[in-house]
C-alpha cells in the first residue's frame, strides 16, 4: 500500500471536486512569489506542529509523520533534536522506541535514514540497529530490501516511493559501504510511463500521479541524472489545477480530479526546484497563480496549521510535510 497521505488522497478527492463549487478559492491572480512570505508560512507551521507533538515526542503517534516534521524543522534551520515535547521525549526518542514498526519496509526505512542524517545521528547504529543495512547490503548486495538482480527495493504498488525514499536515504548517508548502484537508478528511470495519458509520470497503486513522480524526479537529481525530467515536467504541466495554478494529486483513474491539494503542491515544489525549475515562474503559472501561491490559501491564519481541504480545520497529517514545500527544499534535507 502506499502513504498514508496517498491513501486518503483517493478517498477524499471526489469530495474536494464536489466542495470546490461551494467553498470559494482566494483569489490569487496577482500574488506574487514573495520568499518572506513563504518563510513565515513555514514558521507558523512548524509552530503549529510543536502544538500538536504527543508526549512520547511524535506526531499522530507516527513515524513517517514525525520523519515529515523532522525534515520540515531541519529544512528552516532548526536542530531537530530540539524538538522536544513537554513530557521530555523527542522526535529521536520515539523514533528509537518504535524502530521496528519505522523500517517495516524500504519506503519507511529510507525515510528514516533521511530524518537521523538530518538531526546527525548515525544510522550505522540507532537504536542499536543498522538501519542502512537494513536497506541494502554492503557494496549494494542482497542482505536487505535491495534485490541486487532487479535494482528494486520491493513494495511492487508503491515501487516508485520505496526506491524514491530507499535512494535518497542511501544518498543522504554519504556511506561508500552502502551506495546507490546504478541497477537501482535505472529501475526507477524504468518506472517511469512512456505512453498514454500519464506519459512522463510515475505510478502509486496502478496510477500516475504528482506525489509518486515529484519524489521520482528528487530521488533522481540526488544522483545528479536528470534524463527523465523532461518527460516528468510535461506529465506534471497537465496535472495544474487551471482554477487555482496549484496541483492536484492526480487527474486520471475513476478517483482523479483537477482540485489542488497543499500536500501535492509541496512535493511539486519540492521536485521542480530538483529539477532545476523555479515553481514560482511564468512557466509553472496559470491566470490564477502557481504551487507556491496557492499552497498558501490552505494555511489557517489562527493557528499556522494546514488543512487538506480549504475551510476545514488544520491537522498534523497534513501540515507535516508543508514546511519543506514552503521552503523548496527538495529531499534529502541535509542539516546546516
Amino acid at each position: 500500500m502506499i502513504s498514508g497521505r496517498m491513501n486518503r488522497a483517493f478517498v477524499v478527492v471526489a469530495f474536494i471536486a464536489l466542495i470546490a463549487t461551494i467553498l470559494p478559492t482566494a483569489t490569487v491572480a496577482a500574488a506574487q512569489d514573495r520568499s518572506s512570505d513563504l518563510r513565515d508560512a513555514a514558521r507558523r507551521a512548524l509552530a503549529y506542529l510543536g502544538t500538536q507533538q504527543l508526549a512520547d515526542g511524535s506526531l499522530l503517534g507516527s513515524a513517517s509523520v514525525t520523519e515529515d516534521y523532522i525534515l520540515g524543522a531541519t529544512a528552516a534551520g532548526r536542530d531537530p533534536n530540539t524538538l522536544v515535547a513537554p513530557s521530555g521525549e523527542s522526535v529521536y526518542d520515539f523514533l528509537a522506541a518504535n524502530i521496528a514498526d519505522a523500517t517495516t519496509n524500504a519506503n519507511r526505512t529510507g525515510k528514516l535514514v533521511q530524518a537521523l542524517v538530518a538531526g546527525r545521528r548515525n544510522p550505522l547504529n540507532f537504536a542499536g540497529t543498522n538501519v542502512l543495512a537494513l536497506l541494502e547490503g554492503r557494496g549494494g548486495t542482497a542482505g536487505g530490501f535491495y534485490d541486487p538482480a532487479t535494482g528494486g527495493f520491493g513494495e511492487p504498488e508503491n515501487a516508485a516511493f520505496t526506491s524514491a525514499n530507499a535512494i535518497l536515504g542511501l544518498v543522504a548517508a554519504r556511506n561508500p559501504a552502502f551506495p546507490v548502484t546504478r541497477k537501482a537508478i535505472a529501475f526507477l528511470k524504468g518506472l517511469q510511463t512512456t505512453s498514454g495519458p500519464g506519459a512522463g509520470g510515475w505510478q502509486a497503486d496502478g496510477v500516475e500521479n504528482t506525489n509518486a513522480t515529484a519524489m521520482a524526479l528528487m530521488a533522481l537529481a540526488a544522483v545528479r541524472d536528470h534524463s527523465a525530467d523532461r518527460a516528468a515536467l510535461a506529465f506534471l504541466h497537465t496535472q495544474q489545477d487551471p482554477a487555482t495554478g496549484g496541483f492536484a494529486f492526480t487527474t486520471l483513474g475513476p478517483f482523479g480530479s483537477t482540485a489542488s491539494d497543499p500536500n501535492s503542491d509541496a512535493l511539486v515544489i519540492q521536485g521542480l526546484v530538483a529539477a532545476r525549475q523555479d515553481p514560482g515562474s511564468r512557466t509553472w503559472s496559470n491566470a490564477n497563480g502557481n504551487a507556491l501561491t496557492d499552497i498558501l490559501t490552505f494555511q489557517d491564519p489562527a493557528t499556522g496549521g494546514f488543512s487538506f481541504v480549504r475551510g476545514t480545520p488544520p491537522d498534523a497529517f497534513t501540515t507535516s510535510q508543508i514546511p519543506a514545500g514552503l521552503l523548496k527544499a527538495p529531499f534529502p534535507i541535509l542539516p546546516r
